[in-house]
């Protein structure tokens, strides 16, 4: 029990900094994407998180005027969001998906 307790901790915490990522990405992508980068990948546990995680990465690196040289950076949010998640999050996979085609 206290282990689903450290992952729901640990899932929480994760949720929480991709939050405040977002809360400062416009302001500050210079930031954003050094949080992002430094983020243990362990932490994101379900598909939800390395979606949303992959969206924010991206936006960061857009908004840095930085080349997206990694392949397949957004396949977690595009597999995502197609099926889940708001218009809003739906909408920005598909711009940043542009970006990059």
């Amino acid at each position: 029990m206290s282990l689903a307790a450290c992952h729901a901790a640990k899932r929480q915490h994760t949720t929480a900094t991709l939050d405040e990522v977002e809360s400062y990405m416009i302001e500050r992508p210079d930031s954003a994407l050094a949080v992002l980068e430094g983020m243990d990948s362990t932490a994101l546990s379900t598909r939800a998180l390395r979606a949303r995680y992959s969206l924010l990465r991206m936006m960061a690196l857009d908004k840095c005027y930085l080349d997206i040289t990694a392949p397949g950076l957004l396949d977690p949010a595009i597999a995502w969001y197609e099926h889940h998640g708001t218009a809003d999050e739906k909408l920005k996979t598909l711009f940043y998906q542009g970006r990059v085609a």
